[in-house]
């Protein structure tokens, strides 16, 4: 089972339409159908990306190894909005899922740096945050690191 076919799956189990993906992700209708028709392996990793947000599911989940041990496209979401409630609150960063030989499965979330900096800052006094702001500001001087 190729990508395109576990596309449709999760789209069926979460009652969504290509042409709402499309218009969710970002991804152009013609690119979704090619997806979905000829049952793609490989998909650009780009639009992975846009569609494994789109949807709320790791990007991994498009990939064989994820699901194998699913009887059903119900059940991988089943799986999936289970260990995403956190996301839900907490929309920035993304989960990683890695499934052991064994068969269990290992859920890491993996926050976006803003989180990261935000939880630093709860580590530190007053006197720390306020060198840590001091050190952002150093930053935002570097062109290497400006927008």
């Amino acid at each position: 089972m190729a990508a395109g076919f576990r596309l449709k799956e999760i789209l069926r189990s979460k009652g969504m339409t290509i042409k709402q993906l499309s218009e969710k992700s970002g991804v152009s209708l013609n690119t979704l159908y090619s997806i979905t028709k000829r049952d793609s392996e490989r998909i650009d990793p780009v639009i992975e990306v846009a569609i494994a947000n789109a949807l709320n599911i790791p990007v991994s989940a498009l990939h064989d190894n994820e699901i194998q041990s699913f009887s059903s496209g119900a059940e991988f979401m089943e799986h999936w909005n289970k260990i995403t409630e956190k996301k839900r609150d907490n929309p920035g960063g993304m989960y990683v899922t890695t499934k052991h030989s064994n068969g269990s499965w290992e859920n890491d979330y993996i926050p976006t740096p803003q989180e990261k900096i935000n939880e630093a800052l709860q580590k530190l006094n007053e006197k720390g945050k306020t060198v840590a702001a001091e050190r952002v500001e150093e930053l935002t001087q570097i062109p290497a690191y400006k927008k």
